[in-house]
């Protein structure tokens, strides 16, 4: 029997040292082993993933305070901020109603009816009636209503305004501002007219100061008359709306008005 190779098996006291040297090396390749087979199914397991916390929603202010909002978060879909509509209403002093689908909002002279899911609504001040289209329709979630922020607080008559750098929404009630507007008609002459407006948006204040007259389009409310005159749609006339002489990318209906802004309508052919 070959004893070097069986010293495991068969050893006697005057050997135990070499079995004990014997076993400590095998435990050394054991661990080892060990080891290796655990740093290669490290390297073939599925990494861990940890999805980052969820993005909070935009703030919302009014009148300078921070809107408190019990019944759902404020969001934006598609660029749109959306809140509870009852709370913003209700902080806003606004008086309305829900029923069913409709709903109703009243400042003042001014009363805007809104459909869930339409894509416009209706606001009526005095005997006027106007339809003001929307990029994505009022929705309710978990039972609340979540209404269009700007388009609604813009049609009650509010200034809305937006902070980028800290995705906050603010609700004000404008104060009168002054503001220049060139008008350049048919006979290409520009006249240029300082006014003072409360008015939030180009398009109220346009029609408000008898300045233009507009209708509803696919993409909005255009505008047709300024000053008296018509385009002519045989002529390919339209009026292009510009802001310190470069081209604004909204309709007269969601065009915001700034203190101290300039404006230009300009008649043109397509």
């Amino acid at each position: 029997m070959d004893v070097e190779n069986h010293a495991v098996i068969c050893y006697n006291s005057s050997n135990l040292e070499g079995v004990f040297h014997l076993k400590k090396r095998l435990l050394s390749l054991l661990l080892t082993g060990v080891l290796a087979l655990s740093l290669s199914v490290s390297a073939f397991a599925a990494p861990i993933l940890i999805s980052p916390a969820p993005k909070a929603g935009p703030a919302v202010q009014v009148e300078g305070k921070v809107l408190t909002l019990t019944e759902g978060a404020a969001r934006i879909v598609k660029n749109r901020t959306f809140v509870p509509g009852s709370e913003l209403l209700t902080a806003l002093g606004v008086e309305h109603s829900t029923k069913g689908e409709n709903i109703t909002a009243t400042r003042g002279k001014g009363t805007v009816k809104l459909v869930l899911g339409a894509l416009s609504f209706a606001i009526t001040a005095g005997e006027e009636t106007r339809t003001v289209p929307l990029d994505v329709a009022a929705f309710t979630e978990d039972g609340v209503v979540y209404l269009p922020l700007r388009a609604l607080c813009e049609s009650l008559g509010y200034r809305v305004g937006w902070d980028p750098k800290t995705g906050t929404a603010t609700v004000t009630t404008p104060v009168e501002i002054a503001l220049k507007l060139t008008v350049t008609g048919q006979d290409g002459k520009a006249v240029t007219k300082e006014y003072k407006t409360t008015e939030a948006v180009l398009g109220n204040f346009l029609e408000q100061a008898g300045i233009a007259v507009s209708e509803l389009g696919p993409y909005g409310r255009f505008i047709t008359t300024v000053n008296g005159y018509k385009v002519d749609a045989a002529k390919n006339e339209w009026w292009c709306i510009t802001k310190d002489g470069k081209d604004v990318m909204t309709g007269a209906d969601s065009t915001p008005i700034g203190a101290g802004d300039s404006f230009e309508l300009t008649l043109k052919t397509y």
